[in-house]
């Protein structure tokens, strides 16, 4: 439940921005983003579309990552994925207001810069409230040449 009131946001550093976008320049824009997973866990995902997480650092909603390295370090298989944020909110500081309730806010995803020194090494990291925004474009195991491109996936 989020207790927060939309008066205490205004005056948040970097409310509404994205890669230094503001969230209304990225409504309708496609982002090239990583999901890493478990190969199990993938075909999961490629046979049913994702599950979104019930909690996790920014709360509910399935968790990619602009920097492929940073999905890494989730499972050996990495999905490459097609991501449409819509109204997206940075989140820079662990004692941010909406640090998990953001979608209670009217936000469509929420996101932590790289370097802000409170993610897994440093990563920047993206959290989406609904699957239906994410499409899986290609998917790589690490230790395995293979991949499986679009056509494969869809």
């Amino acid at each position: 439940i989020c207790e927060t009131r939309r008066e205490d946001c205004k005056h948040r550093r970097g409310s509404g921005q994205m890669h230094g976008n503001s969230g209304s320049q990225l409504e309708g824009r496609t982002m090239t983003m990583y999901h890493g997973t478990s190969s199990t866990n993938a075909d999961s995902i490629l046979a049913n579309g994702f599950k979104p997480s019930t909690g996790g650092m920014l709360g509910a909603g399935v968790y990619v990552s602009a920097d492929v390295d940073k999905a890494k370090c989730h499972g050996l298989t990495v999905l490459t994925v097609e991501v449409t944020p819509g109204k997206s909110l940075m989140i820079d500081s662990i004692n941010d207001p909406l640090l998990r309730c953001w979608a209670a806010h009217g936000y469509d995803s929420a996101w932590i810069p790289a370097g802000c020194g409170w993610t897994l090494a440093g990563y920047t990291e993206t959290c989406v409230a609904d699957p239906g925004r994410i499409r899986v474009v290609s998917m790589s195991v690490q230790g395995d040449m293979r991949d499986i491109t679009a056509d494969a996936v869809q």
